[in-house]
């Protein structure tokens, strides 16, 4: 069963962010993880089981190993979006060969700070311990830490 993570569903005669609380709340099959509210920061952690499983699979094993790429480019007004991406390494494309990228667990938030992203790092290996394994962990400026 898959399970479809849009924001766009959220009921557009209501505040926002207690709309995603909702959500989060009321989903059988949960994309929304975590919501944090501090005075100057707000962050929002989607990721669904799919992704979680696949994530695990691709980046802690040896033998099917990826290295997760975590890009904190996209800027959405006034909040900013981290996603995570690995590749499905057991698919390979016709043309070229290589796997192709999958989108994995994606923050949303104000701050573009260490305290921000390892909040969204945690959280992820709170659902699911087996990522602390991740053996390599790439970004735009180079390898972060975990």
């Amino acid at each position: 069963m898959s399970t479809k993570c849009r924001l766009s569903d959220l009921n557009p005669n209501h505040d926002e962010l207690l709309d995603v609380i909702l959500k989060m709340k009321t989903e059988k099959e949960p994309c929304v993880r975590n919501v944090t509210l501090e005075k100057e920061n707000l962050t929002i952690v989607l990721v669904t089981e799919n992704q979680l499983g696949d994530l695990a699979r691709y980046s802690t094993s040896e033998l099917d190993f990826c290295i997760v790429q975590l890009d904190p480019t996209l800027s959405l007004g006034s909040y900013e979006c981290t996603p995570i991406s690995y590749q499905h390494v057991m698919l390979r494309g016709k043309r070229r060969g290589a796997s192709p990228v999958r989108l994995g667990p994606v923050l949303i938030h104000f701050r573009k700070d260490e305290k921000t992203f390892r909040h969204f790092l945690l959280t992820i290996v709170d659902e699911l311990p087996k990522l602390k394994e991740i053996l390599s962990c790439g970004t735009e400026g180079g390898q972060c830490n975990h």
